[in-house]
């Protein structure tokens, strides 16, 4: 099977002066889209952009653990089994705060809504969790590998086939999105 890069995540932490100036390290990461998933994204969704670290509420990410196909606003994975990797992108686009799937296709590539909410900007918004209080983001994605998933809140245990995705709410809710016949079904693993 052929595999073409869909994305590539580069993490990285604060520079060694400001480090020892600090006791907390920063995180942050960049998503270097391919060309076609580049091209796509910018004539199906103009103006999206993906969530940046400042965005997020520090706690979240320093729960939140960095592979380089997963990073909080961005996910790497083959969602429909066809061999090519995909995208799920948490960003922006005008007011309105989305997460997409980018799929690479032969003759193209097709983008899938899986969420869209009408938010001024979560990232100004005051979370109250005690001592991980702030301002920022708490929803973020994760990246789950084909195997048999349960969850105490779900009747049947799913069978996953192919890549998918969490989506997860620090504190709250964690939900799977997988694809099946053609669009997102979501299995529910925590609240």
């Amino acid at each position: 099977m052929r595999l073409l890069i869909a994305a590539i995540l580069v993490a990285s932490c604060m520079s060694a002066r400001a480090a020892a100036e600090s006791p907390i390290v920063a995180i942050s990461w960049e998503t270097r889209l391919s060309t076609p998933i580049a091209e796509c994204l910018q004539r199906e969704a103009p103006g999206f952009s993906s969530w940046r670290s400042s965005d997020y509420l520090p706690a979240v990410l320093d729960s939140y653990s960095f592979t380089t196909r997963q990073a909080p606003s961005t996910v790497i994975g083959d969602w429909d089994g066809d061999g090519v990797l995909d995208v799920v992108l948490y960003g922006r686009q005008g007011l309105r705060n989305r997460v997409i799937a980018v799929f690479q296709k032969k003759d193209g590539c097709r983008i899938v809504e899986i969420r869209s909410d009408e938010d001024p900007d979560p990232s100004k918004v005051p979370v109250d969790f005690g001592p991980l209080s702030g301002t920022g983001l708490t929803d973020s994605l994760s990246l789950a590998k084909p195997g048999t998933k349960r969850s105490s809140h779900e009747k049947d245990s799913l069978r996953l086939k192919t890549d998918a995705f969490v989506l997860s709410t620090f504190g709250k809710a964690a939900v799977l999105h997988y694809y099946d016949r053609n669009s997102f079904r979501t299995f529910h693993l925590a609240d």
